[in-house]
């Protein structure tokens, strides 16, 4: 009867802690408006690692006429995701980190690689708050907001993100 009694109690103590929900392990997505890549990396159940390398630009008028740069950057997040074991009970998607998330936020913004614009490299931090969404065929859409200092005067600064991507591999 023990052996019976401590079987099952393993066998259910397996199936909640499989059901628990997790970020996943690692996920690499390819960013289509700002040319670039992300690449998450679970650390643990509820929070992930978020490498974004990509390319930025800026376009305008001035006295001297119409300039356009192209500008490379390089973006860290530490993400909390704080909503998905509400989303598993109301028998919502998951998957690839499906999710609301609080997270902070390092921006790293390098010179230009198209002008000679005398721009330098900047370096601002800040709190966002965000939604991301993958759907089954592997399209993904971000959306964060916050707020953010840095520059040379440490001024605040907002900080807006809408990504549309693919995720590379698989897609549950």
């Amino acid at each position: 009867m023990k052996k019976i009694f401590l079987l099952l109690s393993m066998l259910l103590a397996s199936i909640y802690y499989g059901s628990c929900q997790s970020v996943e392990k690692k996920i690499l997505k390819l960013d289509f408006f700002l040319p670039g890549m992300t690449f998450e990396k679970g650390i643990s159940q509820k929070s992930s690692f978020v490498v974004n390398p990509m390319l930025g630009f800026n376009f305008g008028w001035s006295r001297n006429g119409n300039y356009f740069d192209l500008i490379p950057n390089l973006n860290l997040e530490y993400r909390y995701y704080y909503n998905l074991k509400r989303r598993l009970d109301l028998k919502k998607r998951t998957a690839n980190n499906t999710g609301n998330f609080i997270a902070a936020k390092t921006i790293m913004r390098f010179p230009s690689i198209s002008s000679d614009d005398n721009s330098k490299f900047a370096v601002g931090i800040g709190g966002v708050y965000g939604i991301q969404r993958t759907y089954a065929s592997g399209i993904y859409i971000l959306g964060e907001s916050g707020i953010g200092i840095g520059g040379s005067k440490l001024e605040a600064f907002p900080i807006l993100t809408f990504k549309i991507g693919y995720v590379i591999g698989k897609h549950r």
